[in-house]
């Protein structure tokens, strides 16, 4: 299972068949449009258009998103399949490159995402700029919620416990 979020999202159920550690294909057996927003962006549109091989429908969202001027910088994936990350940089079906923040969790953890997501619970990207320091990963945050601390970066000059700028 994928559910697909630019902020429509989108439940993807896929079917393959693995014998001795070789899987076919992933096929998209059927798809849901769960909130809102994809009902009203996909609603004529029919998402298995183009074959129904998970790669295809997948490329399939994020294209229709961009015609329709939806705007997103990432498209967040949530499934239950530690391959996918592989699986699409290896059967990318889109002639434009799309940026996946794939997130691996089990079953009842996606369905919970899901319902937060549909329920429009309205979540915000927190970025930290280190100033050439080493990288602070992003944090979604839930409206009325706060960021946690980031862990400190480091930069080639300054002193950590000084926290006073550059030594």
């Amino acid at each position: 299972m994928v559910y697909i979020n630019i902020n429509p999202l989108i439940k993807v159920e896929y079917k393959e068949t693995c014998i001795n550690k070789e899987c076919s294909e992933p096929i998209v057996a059927k798809y849901d449009l769960v909130n809102k927003d994809a009902k009203s962006i996909y609603k004529d549109i029919n998402l298995l258009k183009n074959g129904n091989r998970l790669n295809n429908v997948i490329f399939l969202v994020c294209e229709i998103a961009n015609e329709k001027n939806i705007a997103f910088d990432e498209i967040d994936l949530y499934t239950n399949w530690k391959g996918l990350k592989d699986y699409l940089k290896n059967n990318s079906s889109s002639e434009k490159e799309y940026l996946f923040n794939i997130n691996v969790e089990n079953i009842k953890k996606l369905n919970e995402i899901a319902n937060e997501i549909s329920n429009d619970v309205k979540t915000y990207k927190v970025t930290f700029d280190s100033d050439g320091g080493t990288e602070v990963g992003t944090q979604k945050i839930k409206k009325g919620e706060y960021a946690k601390q980031p862990t400190e970066p480091i930069k080639d000059g300054y002193n950590i416990k000084s926290k006073m700028g550059k030594t």
